[in-house]
């Protein structure tokens, strides 16, 4: 056989394949684990009562130095996923207006025209809730991006007292 040939041992053949395939799994582990603690953007609610039963949410997100967070409608599905508000048991009226450091503009990464916010953004949405509620949920479903990569779309549930 060409091992023999070579003088080369299985044994070490072998050892070494498996200690090069253990190496690449800890790698990819590492990075997995890295990539799934980095969290640039931290998501708070609050309330005010308007009338009874009805309310104004605000649902802020602060983000880290160079990161971002997607508007509520992009011009395409064909770019990142767009941030999205969904409350549990309530009425919502109208639309969640958006505030905060607001910039648009054709994104090379996507190829498209993007709305994007840097630093902060909040999103006010009016509710009517059951009179029993003493907090509401709302799951926010956003994406994140910086100059270098994006990190996938992330569900976060806030809770909001009211």
């Amino acid at each position: 056989m060409w091992l023999d040939f070579f003088d080369i041992d299985r044994t070490t053949i072998m050892a070494n394949s498996i200690f090069k395939s253990c190496l690449i799994l800890f790698s990819i582990c590492f990075s997995q684990m890295i990539y799934a603690q980095h969290n640039p953007v931290s998501w708070e609610g609050n309330s005010k009562q308007l009338l009874d039963g009805t309310y104004e949410i605000q649902v802020t997100a602060t983000i880290q130095s160079g990161w971002y967070v997607y508007a509520q409608e992009l011009e395409s599905d064909m770019g990142p996923v767009p941030t999205s508000l969904e409350f549990e048991n309530v009425e919502i009226i109208g639309k969640a207006v958006e505030s905060g450091n607001r910039k648009e503009g054709m994104d090379k990464a996507f190829g498209m025209n993007v709305v994007k916010f840097l630093d902060n953004v909040t999103f006010t949405q009016k509710i009517v809730a059951p009179k029993s509620s003493k907090d509401i949920k709302c799951i926010v479903t956003y994406m994140t991006c910086n100059g270098e990569m994006c990190l996938p779309p992330k569900d976060v549930e806030v809770i909001i007292a009211l």
